[in-house]
């Protein structure tokens, strides 16, 4: 009786819930193996992208593989398995050295075929090419965000998202020119740090300041309003935390600390 281990992966807790969810997954698989009597060894799951290796439910399944505990892997379709097809082929020539197949049940695709393998790799070159093309998409959104003068900037103190739109968080844009007029004032990143601790004033996540996040924010001219688009910085839609003075009585003091 052939010997089998499966494998399932959704990339999130959201897709686990509108597609392609683990209990169909495995309900396929199961049905798969009793139809071939075959013996199911373990259901190995990893809810995380499948971008690459780095997955704990992967990495075991390989090592029981390599340990001789089955001899083929079953998955409901190969973008659950992989979406790289350099990770997949060098998966695939590992398994193949210890004996073990890899077999898509959705797809009707198993390497115990030369067909099979040349299919796999197909597939997989498919997979990762779409995956490309919507890293390109939102990399394009980004680049018309800021030729518009939209801020692609989330999660930055003093400023919040509504409705797609950067507006200013008038609580957190006095903490900004706080660190801004205080550095002006003594341009020591510690120092700035202590007095925020004193006031009470924390980051954007209520985490406490050090000099390395002072250091960091009061360099960001997205508080003179401006966008950032590859490398040349534009005028924006947002209203501005601090005037082009104060921003660059920090740049100066900060420029000639480092020349000290």
């Amino acid at each position: 009786m052939t010997v089998c281990a499966a494998y399932l992966r959704v990339s999130s807790v959201k897709q686990e819930k509108e597609g392609f969810s683990l209990a169909v997954q495995q309900k396929e698989i199961e049905l798969f193996c009793q139809l071939n009597q075959y013996k199911l060894y373990k259901i190995y799951i990893d809810v995380l992208s499948g971008k690459d290796t780095n997955r704990k439910g992967y990495t075991d399944l390989l090592a029981d593989a390599t340990a001789g505990m089955f001899s083929k892997i079953l998955v409901h379709k190969l973008s659950r398995f992989s979406r790289s097809v350099t990770d997949l082929s060098a998966t695939v020539t590992h398994l193949d050295a210890v004996n073990v197949t890899l077999q898509s049940i959705g797809e009707g695709i198993d390497t115990s075929s030369h067909v099979g393998k040349f299919i796999i790799n197909i597939l997989c070159s498919v997979s990762e090419l779409e995956r490309s093309m919507i890293i390109d998409r939102i990399k394009m959104g980004l680049d018309e965000r800021a030729k518009q003068g939209k801020s692609t900037a989330r999660n930055l103190l003093g400023y919040d998202c509504q409705n797609k739109t950067i507006v200013i968080n008038k609580r957190e844009a006095v903490v900004v020119r706080f660190l801004f007029i205080e550095y002006c004032k003594n341009p020591n990143y510690h120092h700035v740090a202590r007095l925020c601790k004193e006031k009470g004033y924390a980051g954007k996540f209520g985490n406490p300041f050090s000099a390395q996040s002072i250091k960091s924010l009061l360099t960001k001219r997205t508080y003179l309003g401006e966008v950032n688009h590859h490398g040349e910085w534009l005028q924006g839609e947002h209203e501005p935390i601090v005037d082009v003075g104060l921003f660059n009585c920090v740049q100066n003091l900060t420029h000639k600390n480092a020349n000290k």
